[in-house]
């Protein structure tokens, strides 16, 4: 084996280990859904979820699987954190 192609497959090698990496802390880091939650809910308020919808909706669209998950569950912790709509309010 040639030693440039050697190099390229170590590369995509420490390349492949990096991206796992990073989705284990996307799947496995609450604090981080927790603060996406809590900041989209400083930041838009009552607006939040729809805010957050609109993130869903463009990674979605650029296929972006990862990022989609983490906002996904950004979008349940925003639900928890805001708590009942006045939909699920009981009278």
């Amino acid at each position: 084996m040639s030693m440039h192609i050697t190099t390229s497959i170590e590369y995509v090698k420490r390349a492949l280990e990096r991206i796992t990496a990073w989705r284990f802390v996307l799947k496995m880091d609450k604090s981080i859904i927790l603060n996406g939650a809590q900041n989209m809910i400083d930041r838009y308020g009552s607006n939040a979820l729809a805010e957050v919808d609109l993130r869903i909706s463009e990674l979605r669209m650029q296929k972006q699987s990862d990022a989609l998950e983490l906002w996904q569950n950004i979008r349940i912790a925003v639900q928890n954190l805001s708590g009942p709509s006045p939909d699920e309010s009981v009278h």
